[in-house]
């Protein structure tokens, strides 16, 4: 029995180990791409419940879409919102392709249009294709790196990077964020900071990380994804020395920004 307990403890130490070391918080949808702009979202709910009322009740439009909405970021906003809840994987791959249908006819007469880019990336996003939504975001922060957008892009960025184990891209990514992100965002980056300061061994760094983080999220709005990355917060500061992943060593790269058209960034 004592030798069974001992095989079962070895199994399980990495697996505990491993625990400790992922990160028990992801942010919610709103957190990732929330837009600055309230007006997008109160129309983005408006469109999304038009879209319901008819596709996800099965009654087909026949392509009866006003012109003007046509062409909006919003409604682009509102097919991405209608794929989301729906349950269907087929029906959502089509909302979609609908959502980056409106996108392309914007982003064909206005390249640089910021909203457009911004629901674009997040379109790829949701579809499971990562290195388009990166080379987006790289985009609409080389047209526009001080908007609206720009802290949420670079927070993105760092995600995709943390997620590849680029550790030291990841925590360039997030300090760019840091530079205009609002409250909620920052206590979020500063979260994901530590990670990857913890991830190359740098406990110290990484605490510091986690109090600044906790600092940042007093001072920001209630909202669902508070209470949770408070938690979060909370439980991982004290692990910190307990992680023990060696570090990875240098891997910044340069983005690499393409202003030559919207091809090769909106199809595979």
């Amino acid at each position: 029995m004592r030798c069974l307990v001992l095989v079962v403890a070895l199994i399980a130490a990495p697996c505990l180990a491993r625990a400790q070391c992922v990160p028990s918080y992801e942010a919610s949808d709103d957190l990732r791409w929330a837009s600055p702009s309230e007006r997008m979202r109160e129309h983005a709910e408006r469109e999304a419940e038009r879209m319901e009322r008819t596709v996800m009740r099965g009654v087909e439009t026949n392509g009866a879409i006003e012109p003007l909405t046509a062409r909006s970021a919003y409604t682009a906003e509102a097919w991405r919102e209608a794929a989301r809840a729906t349950r269907s994987p087929a029906r959502a791959m089509v909302l979609r392709q609908r959502a980056e249908s409106h996108l392309d006819e914007i982003l064909r007469a206005e390249p640089t249009h910021e909203l457009a880019l911004f629901t674009l990336a997040a379109v790829q996003s949701d579809d499971g294709r990562p290195d388009h939504a990166r080379r987006t975001l790289e985009l609409l922060l080389a047209v526009a790196p001080a908007g609206p957008f720009a802290p949420y892009a670079w927070a993105r960025l760092g995600d995709h990077a943390l997620e590849g184990h680029h550790t030291v891209e990841a925590i360039g990514h997030f300090t760019r964020a840091l530079e205009n992100a609002p409250a909620l965002l920052r206590a979020y980056v500063l979260y994901r900071t530590a990670w990857a300061m913890r991830m190359r061994g740098d406990a110290t760094g990484a605490t510091q990380s986690f109090e600044r983080a906790a600092t940042e999220l007093e001072a920001a709005p209630a909202s669902r994804d508070h209470v949770a990355l408070a938690r979060a917060i909370e439980l991982e500061r004290p692990r910190t020395d307990a992680c023990g992943l060696p570090s990875l060593g240098p891997d910044l790269r340069p983005l690499r920004y393409d202003r030559d058209g919207l091809a090769a960034i909106t199809r595979p």
